[in-house]
């Protein structure tokens, strides 16, 4: 949840590693403790304004979650053709990459159905 969320984000800041940094959570801040607090912190403060992308992010490596022709490892006939198949974001506006790559998914397709024999009789 996302009150679990802040108590996690406040428990990193507190840590060795982050604490020579003077880390410490801005918002919302030391006042708000209870779960209801926090809760309410984040109905009234969360928004969406970052366009999620490279949750299955495509490569050469075992850790990639699609190959570089946006097959999805381990699971035949499946292609990942949005967004999360970018391994970084590399812009904001995530609208015409998007189209890129489901565009190129629908070419890798093609190209693989045409190079296919016929199950159709002639």
């Amino acid at each position: 949840t996302m009150v679990e969320g802040v108590r996690l984000a406040r428990r990193l800041a507190r840590s060795g590693a982050l604490r020579a940094w003077d880390s410490r959570a801005l918002m919302p801040g030391p006042l708000v403790r209870s779960d209801a607090a926090i809760a309410r912190w984040v109905e009234r403060n969360a928004i969406t304004t970052y366009h999620f992308a490279g949750t299955c992010g495509m490569g050469e490596h075992e850790a990639a979650a699609c190959d570089p022709r946006l097959r999805l490892r381990g699971v035949q006939n499946v292609r990942i053709a949005d967004a999360s198949a970018i391994p970084s974001t590399p812009v904001s506006a995530l609208n015409a990459p998007s189209m890129l790559v489901g565009w190129r998914a629908a070419a890798f397709i093609q190209q693989e159905a045409a190079e296919r024999p016929s199950s159709l009789a002639s």
